[in-house]
């Protein structure tokens, strides 16, 4: 069910989808700093639970704040974006450590990433969109290609570990990996937005009519 006629714009929700990565980041760093001090976890052991549980939570938080004036059922979008992210983290330390898997970071990311937006994207889709949207199923094929695109996007500054980058100065090399860091939160809007915009704005005209 909505709450008003008013239009949601494409640029609204790319900038709180951005804010959201942002927000994101923040939380990694804090919930990796908690982890560090009160579990003793850290890169070197592997664990990426906190990028999962950040990101989802950041990411689903700022998309609620987006659609909160255009879906009553919108709250849940954090929950389904901090479930799915972070049960799809969680399993993979799970799987890494307890069967000792000698794979690296940036092999078993992308899948948990897919894992993750896979989970999230179907329970907003079953919860938040299936029951005021016709044919918003395909939200969860949007869901899984923003967030890989974005992530493979970001996770791309690892090449700049290869020799050819060793000559180059080091805050170039900071500044690159900071612009591709930044890229990913437009790129997850502009792929997911190109669905629930137009989608979101077919509902609120069609409710606009059904009240007249």
């Amino acid at each position: 069910m909505t709450t008003c006629s008013k239009q949601l714009t494409f640029k609204k929700w790319v900038l709180f989808t951005t804010y959201g990565w942002f927000l994101g980041i923040i939380l990694v760093i804090g919930f990796a700093l908690a982890g560090e001090l009160l579990i003793k976890t850290s890169d070197e052991s592997g664990g990426q639970a906190a990028v999962g549980i950040g990101m989802g939570a950041g990411v689903g938080f700022m998309q609620w704040m987006a659609l909160r004036e255009y879906l009553t059922t919108s709250q849940r979008l954090f929950w389904c974006s901090f479930i799915g992210f972070s049960i799809a983290f969680i399993l993979r330390d799970f799987i890494t450590s307890a069967f000792d898997i000698p794979l690296t970071v940036e092999s078993t990311v992308p899948i948990a990433v897919i894992l993750g937006a896979l989970i999230c994207g179907w329970l907003q889709y079953y919860f938040v969109l299936k029951p005021s949207m016709n044919k918003s199923v395909t939200w969860i094929f949007y869901s899984i290609a923003g967030w890989l695109m974005a992530t493979l996007i970001t996770m791309s500054s690892s090449m700049l570990n290869l020799k050819f980058a060793e000559n180059i100065p080091k805050v170039l090399i900071l500044i690159f990996a900071l612009l591709l860091l930044s890229i990913g939160g437009p790129v997850l809007g502009f792929i997911t937005g190109t669905f629930i915009v137009t989608k979101m704005n077919t509902l609120n005209q069609n409710s606009g009519q059904n009240l007249q």
